[in-house]
């Protein structure tokens, strides 16, 4: 089995493929599979939260890496946009090929249970990667970044850059994204526990992964608390829409607080637009999930729980190597 050479696919049944249409799945392409001499094939799916955004394109790149060492299958499907409505018919889909394993971002930590519970129920592994379900019942393995510890840290680089005081306000992704919330949660108590003076509005959260909605609810916030002195985005659309609403509205002396690292996000970071960004390690998640899920069909014992810590790039440091090479 080891010496079977690694393969991106994207091939699935007439009827799968069909399903995955209708919910929009992006970059499909078809590439024959060679057995192994001795017949015996590992084929891991690997389903990211979106197909558009550039910190699962590199976790897609560690998932790719892993799967060449290993000499398994890859099977890579997702769709554009961050939502259950899109990724369920892709799981849907893919329960029908009877993968080994599923390394999966769940959209939603309740809806996408059933479909990934089918899939379990069919004989595949599930590992988590990123974000988390609510129950994890069917889940033999998750890797992730401490995303409370990546708040927490966001929480600091904010009060640092308003003295501790003032109103401050927070973009989400969607009440059931469990990575986002965590980040949420780290920074909201790390300012009630450290930083008093600093007035947390309520979570103020976009629809689904769009940088237009995300400027648009920043630029309502900004018009019904005109006293916020700093925003946090815990998100690459949510840094990018409040970047856009404060030069609309000419408000760039706000700072902002972001998560990730896009071309444009680092653009932000130098000129000063961004004070700090926290970074994540998407492509060694996506290597490790992909790893853990291999091991796992060999009946070999993994880590539950994989956590990896951030890095924070501030505007200072942005061309530092040691901290530049975390961007993606």
């Amino acid at each position: 089995m080891r010496s079977q050479k690694k393969r991106l696919l994207f091939a699935l049944p007439v009827a799968a493929m069909l399903a995955l249409g209708a919910a929009g799945c992006t970059n499909a392409q078809n590439e024959p599979t060679e057995p192994t001499g001795d017949g015996e094939q590992i084929t891991i799916a690997f389903v990211p939260g979106s197909t558009s955004s550039q910190f699962y394109v590199a976790m897609k790149e560690g998932a790719e890496k892993a799967a060449d060492e290993l000499g398994v299958n890859l099977v890579y499907q997702g769709a554009a946009d961050f939502s259950p409505a899109a990724q369920t018919p892709i799981l849907n889909a893919l329960a029908a090929t009877s993968p080994d394993a599923v390394v999966v971002a769940p959209t939603d930590a309740d809806s996408m249970f059933a479909p990934l519970k089918a899939l379990a129920d069919g004989g595949a592994y599930i590992v988590t990667v990123d974000t988390q379900l609510a129950d994890d019942s069917i889940v033999s393995a998750a890797v992730t970044a401490s995303n409370e510890q990546g708040g927490a840290l966001a929480a600091d680089e904010i009060a640092a850059a308003v003295g501790g005081e003032g109103t401050v306000a927070v973009l989400g992704l969607s009440p059931a994204a469990t990575t986002i919330n965590a980040r949420v949660d780290g920074f909201t108590q790390r300012a009630a526990e450290e930083y008093p003076g600093l007035n947390v509005l309520p979570t103020e959260y976009m629809s689904g992964s769009d940088i237009g909605d995300a400027q648009t609810k920043t630029e309502a916030l900004l018009l019904a608390h005109p006293d916020i002195v700093a925003i946090f985005a815990p998100n690459q659309p949510a840094s990018e829409g409040a970047a856009n609403a404060l030069k609309a509205q000419g408000k760039q002396g706000i700072p902002i607080v972001g998560y990730d690292s896009s071309e444009r996000q680092v653009q932000l970071l130098k000129d000063g637009t961004v004070i700090a960004l926290i970074l994540q390690q998407p492509a060694l998640e996506g290597e490790l999930a992909v790893k853990a899920a291999v091991a796992l069909v060999k009946g070999e014992s993994v880590e539950k729980m994989q956590l990896l810590d951030n890095v924070v790039a501030t505007t200072e440091n942005a061309d530092d190597e040691a901290i530049s090479k975390y961007f993606y």
